[in-house]
């Protein structure tokens, strides 16, 4: 998926948070796009438990699971704890979208550390 253009990345981005937050109302919780404020996505809350979820969306077109944070993100993730998801919108080019949500991904997923490699110009 790392070949896929922008707009289309965009387009699949806006899929998974529509599909994300349909499946919040479904479930009976109140859910908002806080993605352009915060180092997530959507601020959900359970209106008869008081339940709070801070929550993450990757959006993938195919049916791999395969997904990054950035380094902000999962700093998050850490301290939100047990009260984070991430939310993994798979099968989007498929037509047929899936949603797998994790609670406290931190500790409940393996990771692996990657890094990346930039370059800057600076004149002399």
């Amino acid at each position: 998926e790392r070949s896929i253009p922008p707009f289309k990345v965009k387009e699949i981005e806006e899929a998974a948070m529509m599909f994300a937050l349909e499946y919040e109302k479904k479930a009976g919780r109140i859910a908002e796009d806080v993605s352009m404020r915060e180092h997530y996505d959507i601020l959900s809350r359970n209106p008869s438990t008081g339940e709070i979820r801070y929550i993450e969306v990757k959006g993938k077109s195919s049916l791999d699971l395969e997904i990054e944070l950035t380094e902000e993100e999962f700093g998050v993730a850490r301290e939100k704890g047990e009260s984070y998801w991430l939310y993994i919108v798979y099968g989007i080019g498929t037509g047929k979208p899936r949603l797998l949500a994790v609670k406290d991904p931190v500790n409940n997923m393996v990771w692996r550390e990657v890094s990346v490699r930039r370059y800057r110009f600076r004149p002399r």
